[in-house]
């Protein structure tokens, strides 16, 4: 498993996708795979949290021990202090939850996030995630980030966390029975480092900012999404400044209006792929979640059959390049 990294300042408009000025807190539980209660009280806990707050801070499990630990979650759980699983914090302070108090503390949770909400956000976050194909077979995830600062920062060092949230990851955990989903789980970092780099003392970003994550990853996107935090450091504290999260939105084309094309894919009996569109194609890619090419060929006319006899079922994508523009669609073989 691979992850390269780039950081891309941008000086075109983008298009962003969400854009708040609200101050979103950020709520974390402190878990662990072979933790009891966090498969029991605490799983139920951090669901309740979810249901009740998830639009209004941003909610993720960081994994400090077990199968899900890796440096990024260690390095989040860390900055908040604590021992021992499960915990939840919002923006660091410890919840004080328990197995006998879930109840008191969800109804103090939404007030405190409620209260959070009202004050003025010190800075305004802009955020679109995207996912697309580069022209040479990449997989790449996009997020677009954009930090409006409403005065100048200069009471300690702020810098922007990018962050991969998955609810995809199908492993153990005790208390539950079996493999099961796990959820908000704090997957991958955009950045080199797990707290992202600083934001300029004057101008914030200085621009839009697009990080950019090329992958070997099995990801359900429709099960995911990028989340953005705001850190300010002061003599080695961490104190979270704001926070967003945003869906994924396929890129289809970046220069055409695809409403005027009317592509369609699907799975014949004999096991290959038949492909109809109003346009002439051009070229055909099946790929996998992976974004390795399965098998790609070229054409030169509005039908197109691609041959997909023993490719194993599964999910795929297909990238198709017709003369106006390329579509890419999800398909599943049987």
């Amino acid at each position: 498993m691979k992850l390269f990294y780039t950081l891309l300042i941008t000086c075109f408009t983008l298009s962003i996708g969400y854009s708040q000025n609200v101050k979103r807190p950020l709520i974390t539980k402190r878990t662990a795979t072979w933790c009891p209660n966090c498969g029991t009280w605490g799983w139920t806990f951090m669901k309740d949290i979810i249901d009740e707050v998830e639009g209004d801070a941003l909610v993720l499990a960081t994994h400090f021990s077990g199968d899900l630990q890796d440096q990024l979650n260690m390095d989040i759980a860390s900055a908040f202090g604590g021992s021992g699983q499960p915990q939840f914090f919002l923006n660091g302070e410890n919840i004080g939850a328990n197995a006998n108090n879930n109840a008191d503390k969800l109804t103090e949770v939404r007030s405190n996030v409620s209260s959070i909400n009202e004050e003025t956000a010190e800075l305004e976050i802009q955020l679109n995630a995207e996912y697309g194909y580069q022209t040479n077979g990449d997989y790449t995830l996009y997020a677009k980030v954009n930090v409006l600062p409403d005065t100048p920062l200069n009471d300690g060092t702020y810098t922007l966390g990018v962050y991969l949230v998955r609810d995809d990851i199908n492993t153990n955990q005790s208390g539950q029975s079996g493999l099961v989903d796990h959820f908000k789980i704090l997957s991958r970092n955009f950045t080199e480092s797990s707290f992202g780099p600083e934001i300029s003392g004057e101008n914030g970003t200085g621009g839009e900012i697009t990080f950019a994550m090329f992958h070997e990853l099995d990801i359900d996107l429709e099960r995911s999404e990028v989340a953005v935090i705001i850190w300010k450091d002061i003599d080695g504290q961490k104190e979270v400044v704001n926070t967003l999260r945003s869906e994924f939105t396929e890129i289809i084309s970046s220069n055409e209006d695809l409403e005027t094309i009317d592509v369609s894919a699907y799975q014949l009996s004999n096991g290959k792929i038949q492909i109809d569109s109003d346009v002439t194609i051009l070229n055909v890619k099946l790929m996998d979640y992976a974004g390795r090419i399965i098998s790609q060929q070229s054409s030169s006319d509005k039908q197109f059959t691609l041959d997909a006899t023993g490719v194993l079922s599964g999910n795929y994508l297909i990238s198709i390049q017709t003369e106006k523009a390329t579509v890419s669609k999800k398909i599943f073989l049987r």
